[in-house]
């Protein structure tokens, strides 16, 4: 009986282990895998044409370049700089102290990004990126 208790035990312990190990994978993949730049695309609304730019670097800074609702607002094009940090399906985005940014990252593969935003009316907003080549 000891011997039975022993062996459940340790595959009870196998399992949590290798589980726990495949998370971690995912995360590290998925940080490897945003590294780059991304031409954004099209938007959920289609209102604006999604021209923007994002790069984020492997020292987990990043620098994004507003086009579209810059220019078509304010006449100029513009850029911030940052940094970022991803905890699984969550892109947080720190601009600056009081400009933090928690963007889901609804599908990430080798050539897209899709990011999901809820904007202050409750209004899912969507941008299509493409890795730059």
């Amino acid at each position: 009986m000891k011997k039975l208790n022993l062996i459940c035990g340790l595959l009870i312990g196998f399992l949590i282990l290798t589980s726990c190990s495949s998370n971690d994978n995912d995360e590290r993949e998925n940080d490897a895998l945003i590294i780059g730049t991304w031409n954004g695309k099209t938007t959920s609304d289609g209102e604006i044409p999604e021209n923007d730019i994002i790069t984020f670097n492997s020292n987990n800074t990043a620098t994004f370049i507003c086009r579209s609702f810059c220019i078509e607002y304010n006449g100029i094009e513009s850029s911030v700089d940052g940094t970022w940090e991803l905890n699984k399906n969550i892109l947080s985005l720190f601009w600056d102290e009081n400009d933090v940014e928690h963007i889901t990252v609804s599908e990430i593969t080798k050539y897209t990004l899709t990011l999901k935003t809820i904007t202050p009316n409750g209004k899912e907003y969507i941008e299509y990126y493409e890795k730059e080549i």
